[in-house]
């Protein structure tokens, strides 16, 4: 199992009393909230005596914002540490929380969680972005840039309401893929290069930087920006290219001869 950074109760302590707002839940089910700092108590209105009252579904709302939050901890419960996005109900500021698996001595396992302000794209960044993608399954793209869809050989309408799985190719690296579906779906900064496929069967490398961002009647959506790095010839493009080669060679100019 993954051993925590945390090896006291003092430790934990320590850790609950820096800065950001910073909780602790119990690691069973319902994830009923331990205590917290300052920031996180003025935030909630929690109070040491009626911490029976508080648990992860009262930190915010039902639906994706429970269901992403409880999806940390139970990975923080079996990898020892995880991350997400979060809309908490105390706060209209998009939060990234992150979850590490400890052990207290009274109460056995819990989770230490710090929720940091995640720093929003500005409104140029928005709409020049390569595409929109919703955090919830089937992670299908909202919106699609001409853009970028002309760049990767489709048109906007027939990447819109598709995944970004339309990209993956035979030479695709399939953990990375995982790993950048993973990122949306948990609502992640995140940014890596990886080898897609164009609709005209072209291998492109393509740096992809994600961005949480709230919108008014969608939830947490993902804002995807995306530039090629390198791209190789399709198949069919380079026997093509091999075929005028040879051609070439097979009509070569007679030897030039001195007069």
């Amino acid at each position: 199992k993954p051993k925590s950074m945390f090896d006291s109760d003092c430790s934990i302590d320590a850790y609950l009393l820096s800065a950001g707002i910073r909780f602790a839940v119990r690691a069973i089910p319902g994830f009923p909230v331990l205590g917290g700092n300052g920031e996180f108590c003025s935030a909630t209105s929690f109070r040491p005596d009626c911490s029976s009252l508080f648990q992860a579904k009262t930190l915010c709302d039902p639906g994706s914002e429970l269901e992403t939050l409880e999806e940390a901890f139970n990975r923080a419960k079996s990898n020892g540490s995880s991350a997400c996005g979060i809309l908490f109900s105390f706060s209209p500021v998009l939060m990234q929380v992150e979850c590490i698996k400890s052990v207290h001595s009274s109460v056995g396992e819990i989770i230490l969680c710090c929720a940091r302000p995640i720093c929003l794209p500005s409104t140029d960044e928005i709409e020049q972005c390569s595409a929109i993608a919703s955090t919830r399954q089937p992670f299908h793209l909202i919106s699609v840039g001409d853009q970028w869809a002309q760049t990767v050989g489709y048109a906007s309408s027939e990447m819109t309401g598709r995944s970004l799985n339309l990209l993956q190719g035979p030479s695709s690296d399939f953990a990375r893929f995982r790993g950048m579906i993973d990122a949306i779906r948990m609502r992640l900064v995140y940014e890596d290069v990886i080898s897609i496929h164009l609709k005209n069967g072209t291998t492109c490398s393509m740096r992809f930087h994600l961005s949480p961002i709230p919108i008014d009647s969608l939830g947490v959506c993902c804002m995807i920006r995306a530039r090629a790095e390198g791209c190789r010839p399709s198949p069919s493009s380079a026997h093509a290219l091999e075929d005028l080669v040879s051609q070439l060679h097979l009509h070569d100019a007679p030897p030039h001869r001195p007069p």
